[in-house]
């Protein structure tokens, strides 16, 4: 047993994790803390043009072993257990089966805090299905077991940084800034084993440094070098303000 926070993301894509919270997950991860990512698909048709276009014939399960191999690679790099649940995206569907087996996902690990998308993506759908589906997962998972009748306590539950560079589009406005300047370079070499999308490493290396200098004014601490961006959306429950 340990006291240290179990911390979930569900990923639409298998790239998202990694992009979008890869430092924040590494920290956790350096603390003794089990960290899953629990990516819905491959990308295989939405977000892995790369290998459509450099590889005449290829098919979809192709694609898929790669992106598969890719994201063991930098899961590992990050410290983190990944389950890829195949689910087949662009669009990304979830049913009651789906659904069933991602509150089961909820119940098995018992996270204290949970990632995942964004809720409001117009150019991305299959990060707002994720998100839609997740939050709502959540909200099953918490009630009362129907065997034991134990009360699983809501989790920490954070939206992470939509689609770069349409974050306006998205109405996106962090109200959590999580400093990574300790763990970048170690989520940039998870990026790297991420080869079908590696031109995504200059978009969040500039989005660090943006969301650096956010947490810097908002912080006054100038050591703040890269950061990741979050918006949380269960309520805080406490004796004092967090």
């Amino acid at each position: 047993m340990t006291d240290k926070p179990c911390i979930v993301v569900f990923s639409a894509h298998v790239t998202d994790f990694c992009s979008r919270c890869g430092g924040t997950v590494a920290k956790y991860t350096h603390d003794g803390s089990k960290a899953v990512a629990v990516c819905f698909t491959f990308g295989e048709r939405g977000e892995s043009g790369k290998l459509w276009r450099e590889r005449e014939g290829i098919t979809v399960e192709e694609v898929k072993q790669i992106r598969k191999l890719e994201v063991a690679k930098a899961a590992e790099v990050l410290g983190v257990e990944v389950i890829c649940l195949d689910y087949d995206d662009n669009p990304l569907v979830f049913d009651e089966a789906r659904r069933r087996e991602v509150v089961a996902l909820i119940h098995r690990y018992r996270p204290s805090i949970v990632l995942s998308h964004w809720k409001h993506e117009p150019t991305n759908p299959d990060h707002d299905a994720a998100t839609e589906a997740v939050l709502r997962c959540v909200a099953h998972a918490v009630q009362s077991s129907p065997t034991t009748g134990a009360v699983y306590p809501w989790p920490a539950t954070y939206l992470f940084e939509p689609t770069i560079p349409r974050t306006e589009e998205s109405r996106f406005n962090p109200d959590t800034f999580i400093d990574i300047s300790d763990t970048f370079e170690q989520k940039l070499e998870a990026m790297r084993q991420l080869a079908t999308q590696v031109h995504l490493m200059d978009w969040y290396i500039q989005y660090g440094q943006h969301r650096a200098w956010q947490a810097r004014d908002v912080s006054a601490n100038q050591d703040i070098r890269y950061a990741e961006a979050f918006v949380r959306h269960s309520p805080w429950v406490g004796n004092r303000f967090p």
